[in-house]
């Protein structure tokens, strides 16, 4: 059918999606194939439009091939290097195939390309709580809190960290404003009044 019409990126790109969701509702997988024939030709035509990229890393995902969704998002880099979103998604590929420290990196560049991102903070945040690094994923929290010191679960979550790393006083800092900005909040409720 698309021999018939002129060679455009969004008809491949639309159909990797219906093959993509096509394949995830047919238990056999047989379809993926097929999807990751018409992203490559979407990204062939369109060499700088993540979305196919985007979806050809899910597709190699769906499949059980992360490793290869991680060869995607480097092709995608190399032609947009300081694409931020992309170097999260390559940051969290990396992290589903046991490569933490290519994952780190990756996070680590995602923040340097857009220093506000909340996402990409705490998601560098659980890399280093994975390995026990309570001490940088605190960095990274108490930035997340400088950039919106107004949600709750930001700063629950930086008083809890507080707290591992035996900083009470800091911590009941953190639960005392969780309850400014949200009085039910029951376990900074609970953590206040052991200290009070």
């Amino acid at each position: 059918m698309l021999e018939l019409v002129p060679r455009q990126p969004e008809l491949y790109g639309l159909l990797g999606e219906i093959y993509a969701q096509m394949g995830a509702d047919d238990p056999s997988g047989g379809l993926y194939p097929q999807a990751v024939k018409a992203y490559e030709e979407a990204i062939n035509l369109q060499r700088n439009e993540r979305r196919y990229y985007e979806g050809l890393a899910e597709v190699y995902h769906q499949m059980g091939k992360s490793f290869e969704a991680v060869k995607v998002w480097n092709r995608y880099l190399d032609v947009n290097a300081n694409d931020p979103e992309a170097r999260y998604k390559l940051a969290q590929y990396q992290s589903r195939t046991g490569n933490w420290l290519e994952a780190v990196r990756e996070a680590k560049l995602a923040i340097a390309l857009d220093p506000l991102n909340t996402s990409y903070r705490s998601f560098l945040a659980n890399l280093y709580l994975s390995e026990g690094m309570v001490y940088e994923a605190t960095q990274q929290w108490e930035a997340i809190v400088q950039i919106n010191p107004k949600d709750p679960s930001f700063r629950l979550q930086l008083a809890i960290l507080y707290e591992k790393l035996s900083k009470f006083d800091k911590a009941l800092g953190e639960y005392r404003a969780v309850l400014d900005l949200q009085p039910g909040n029951q376990i900074a409720q609970q953590k206040t009044r052991i200290d009070d």
